[in-house]
């Protein structure tokens, strides 16, 4: 990869200025190039600072690592794939201050605000107390890479643990430290934290964690062209780098949430269904942070019925039968039908 999302934004505003404007208006030359910054990237390694951090991460995943059991439509092939395609879902505009209004309220970020709700959800599909997930940090760390073209984009690992007893608001004042925690670590590359930390792969599975959470908050670009109208074209994505990863974009006053899947593992509906749950979870939040985790709704009401069996026919039960009676009579009715 030699462009970032950050990366857009720099190459179009170049562009529009020496389209419109001329090559005597060029921008001026930067500071530095990516060649500095790369030998920058390899000189930081022999430092005590690098080591710090590379000491943080191998603190931070100590232990046994959980592989996040999440339920999945098909057997998961013995051999990682990468085919895959998204499911979106706008959160509209209320909703989406509501959640402003609650990050404002709890004097978070509202990259945690939405992470740890995703977290929750993932805690309630899988039941599992101890989840990490995948991130991205921009990498800019210096002023003077804010104007480059290049990759750098790091991926980090977000590891935290929650319980059903345990308070939401409580939950993300844990989940914010580490976010702040990983960002102060971010020079380590991944592929080194991965070769210390986890020595023996499963090749099913990403290493480290299986499921992403990215809020896109890069500049937007606001190009201008003489004489021409300019519009972004979203391009059709059939692969998935994870089982999943949620990809949460501001736009037009509201966030869009972008879910993409692995297609050897989900279908469709239930990708749909988890944005589904997931902006249910968040309506819930935003009227209630102080609840406990376990009892956060996330259901609809339509999905709601049907896991409680309100939605199909009434039937007549005698009630002086044992359950296992009734099964027993059941079967004997149908004998062909599943049971």
């Amino acid at each position: 990869t030699i462009f970032d999302g950050w990366s857009v934004s720099v190459f179009l505003d170049e562009l529009s200025v020496c389209y419109t404007a001329g090559p005597s208006q060029a921008p001026p030359p930067l500071p530095i190039q990516y060649a500095d910054y790369s030998k920058w990237q390899r000189d930081a390694t022999a430092t005590p600072e690098f080591q710090r951090q590379l000491d943080y991460w191998k603190d931070q995943l100590a232990g046994p690592l959980p592989v996040l059991e999440f339920p999945t439509d098909f057997t998961r092939p013995p051999r990682q794939t990468w085919r895959g395609a998204s499911a979106q879902r706008p959160l509209g505009a209320e909703l989406t201050r509501a959640l402003e209004q609650l990050a404002r309220q709890q004097g978070k970020m509202l990259f945690a605000v939405l992470a740890a709700a995703w977290n929750v959800l993932l805690h309630r599909y899988s039941g599992q107390e101890d989840i990490l997930i995948g991130s991205v940090t921009a990498g800019r760390t210096h002023h003077d890479l804010e104007g480059l073209i290049g990759c750098f984009v790091n991926t980090v690992v977000l590891r935290s643990q929650l319980t059903p007893a345990m308070r939401f608001d409580a939950y993300l004042a844990e989940l914010e430290s580490v976010i702040v925690a990983a960002q102060e670590n971010q020079s380590v590359p991944f592929e080194q934290i991965v070769a210390e930390v986890q020595h023996e792969r499963d090749p099913s599975r990403s290493p480290l964690f299986q499921v992403m959470f990215v809020l896109q908050n890069t500049p937007r670009c606001e190009a201008e062209f003489s004489g021409l109208r300019v519009t972004e074209e979203a391009l059709s994505n059939s692969g998935a780098k994870f089982d999943l990863t949620l990809a949460v974009q501001p736009r037009d006053g509201e966030l869009l949430l972008d879910l993409e899947y692995n297609t050897a593992l989900f279908r469709e509906a239930t990708a749909f269904r988890i944005l589904n749950n997931f902006v249910t979870l968040l309506r819930s939040l935003a009227e209630q942070s102080e609840v406990p985790i376990g009892q956060i709704d996330m259901l609809d009401p339509a999905e709601r019925a049907q896991v409680l069996g309100l939605s199909g026919p009434s039937v007549s039960l005698d009630m002086g039968a044992s359950l296992a009676g009734i099964f027993e009579a059941h079967a004997h009715q149908n004998p062909d039908a599943p049971a």
